[in-house]
């Protein structure tokens, strides 16, 4: 009996050693991880380093930004004014044509074709109202897509200005972070540099 006990733990001791072997060796038809999936995980390991930009302080703040919001403002601005007074042309228009039917200096044949001519105006004034306002949106977007790529191009020349960072993320008050540590945060010398940089 004594001698099946060691027996049974010859090969329980052989199988452990067999399985620890095939869980920790390398087998051959195993894919091996990338080069950059390695150095992924080893920065995930030992600590990526993060920093942060606030994003509301670098619209507020960016010149090249200010000048582009600037410029949109003005022309949505210009557009607005545009179609208002264009809507009011069609009220004041609207008025008269009321006035001209119930004071009988017009006849019903000829009011009927003004108020559609009238309806034809507001329509094509509403969808010069929707185009416009959709180009506008349109440039606003292109442009702030070259801005987003133009400071991360910033971010890529100059890392190692701001200490070879592994990332930069956009802060915002109320974003979806909840909490950064000031120490990391690299906004006044990244605005300071794009300012320059522009000048």
């Amino acid at each position: 009996m004594k001698n099946f006990s060691n027996i049974l733990n010859v090969v329980l001791f052989l199988a452990i050693a067999v399985l620890y072997y095939l869980h920790f060796t390398k087998c051959s038809g195993c894919s091996k991880t990338s080069p950059q999936t390695q150095l992924a995980i080893q920065k995930m390991s030992g600590g990526a380093k993060v920093v942060f930009i606030n994003s509301d302080s670098l619209m507020e703040q960016y010149s090249k930004f200010k000048a582009m919001s600037n410029d949109l403002e003005q022309q949505e601005k210009a557009l607005s004014d545009k179609i208002r007074a264009k809507e009011e042309g069609l009220q004041r228009d609207y008025v008269e044509l009321m006035q001209k039917a119930q004071a009988g200096k017009i006849t019903e044949f000829t009011a009927k074709a003004q108020q559609e001519d009238l309806m034809k105006r507001n329509d094509a004034l509403q969808k010069e109202k929707q185009m416009e306002g959709d180009a506008l949106m349109r440039k606003a977007k292109t442009q702030n897509d070259a801005l987003i790529n133009e400071v991360s191009k910033f971010f890529k020349e100059n890392k190692a200005a701001y200490g070879n960072y592994d990332m930069v993320v956009g802060y915002q008050k109320n974003g979806a972070f909840l909490y950064v540590n000031d120490s990391l945060d690299i906004t006044k010398s990244v605005i300071s540099d794009l300012n320059a940089k522009v000048k």
